[in-house]
């Protein structure tokens, strides 16, 4: 497989971080629905604190992302992307350990750091290595996992509810976490730092 920088968004590598990044939305989608529910059916929250507890991964996320920026930029984004996906899916695993009110808070503030980071890391991969010409495009095409995954989050993570019980959306989603950081590493690039010399020396102008 040949690297992003050289096959842009024609190459696999491209959507391959594409699919990573919808992955991450979806799990994050898919959690929207169901924290409240437990929070006010199964832990005898009143809705505000339920309510409080989604917005909780919003709120850790603005701190997040410019840290992972900065990170990316000094370690490269594929270092940032493995710890952040782990990160994730370990804010997740703890709604499996224990199902309590502060678990439940604890969880929300891991996976809503990591799940930030990790998409903090695709984006900036994508910024770093996408040749100039398309990189208009390839932010285009790469902006609509967002929105798949939002809106696919909240429906898959319903009805797996309604079918099959919360420990099911939780395994489900970390699974759809971790696969996704699988499918991106695939890709090659991401390791040096986003500001490299050579980076540098590829785009400056000519003439």
């Amino acid at each position: 497989m040949r690297p992003l920088v050289e096959t842009g968004v024609r190459g696999t590598a491209f959507w391959l971080l594409v699919l990573a990044s919808t992955a991450g939305y979806v799990v994050n989608g898919a959690s929207t629905p169901v924290v409240p529910r437990l929070a006010t059916d199964q832990l005898g929250a009143d809705p505000a604190l339920g309510g409080l507890l989604v917005s909780l991964a919003g709120f850790v996320a603005i701190g997040a992302m410019p840290v992972a920026g900065v990170l990316s930029d000094r370690l490269g984004a594929r270092r940032v992307l493995l710890g952040a996906g782990l990160l994730a899916a370990v804010g997740l695993g703890v709604v499996l350990v224990a199902l309590s009110l502060p678990a439940l808070a604890v969880s929300r503030v891991v996976f809503g750091a990591g799940n930030a980071a990790t998409a903090t890391a695709l984006t900036a991969w994508v910024v770093a290595e996408i040749p100039v010409t398309q990189r208009s495009r390839a932010l285009g095409l790469f902006g609509l996992a967002v929105w798949i995954g939002l809106a696919l989050g909240p429906v898959v993570g319903e009805n797996l509810y309604q079918s099959a019980g919360r420990r099911t959306v939780w395994i489900v989603a970390i699974g759809a976490q971790l696969g996704g950081l699988a499918v991106a590493l695939l890709a090659r690039g991401g390791s040096a730092p986003v500001h490299s010399p050579a980076h540098r020396s590829s785009t400056r102008p000519t003439g």
